[in-house]
């Protein structure tokens, strides 16, 4: 038996204390490049982050790596993928990832990390923030 069960209640925080929210959520298509400077509003605090999508290199034996990078200062999620054969689109290994930023309004652009990574119209990008309710 549970004395004092209050099932309002988890860890002493309200449903509304420990409720995500969805700050951003879309899908676009490429090039790649054209995909900068995409406003989103968050309370501030931890966001995970999911990136996925696709790219192609123009040589064979290259990594493809696009990340996506905030307020033009820092890429917490990637895609990353091994390219054997040139000029063929590939699907990129999403790495989430968790970061803090303060309560405002931010950007977000798509960048090339390995600086090997094109992309197109027959490209692909799905980007998702979630925002996690702090402890």
């Amino acid at each position: 038996m549970v004395p004092n069960l209050n099932a309002n209640l988890l860890g002493g925080r309200t449903r509304s204390q420990m409720a995500t929210k969805v700050r951003y959520a879309n899908n676009f298509h490429g090039p790649f490049t054209d995909i900068h400077d995409v406003s989103f509003t968050s309370s501030g605090g931890p966001l995970l982050v999911f990136f996925n999508g696709s790219a192609y290199g123009s040589t064979s034996g290259r990594v493809l790596h696009l990340c996506l990078r905030f307020d033009s200062a820092f890429e917490p999620g990637c895609g990353i993928v091994a390219e054997n054969e040139p000029l063929s689109h590939k699907a990129l290994a999403s790495v989430p990832a968790q970061v803090s930023i303060p309560a405002g309004v931010h950007t977000f652009s798509i960048v090339d990390a390995s600086g090997t990574t094109s992309s197109d119209a027959y490209d692909y990008y799905s980007v998702f923030i979630l925002e996690i309710a702090p402890a």
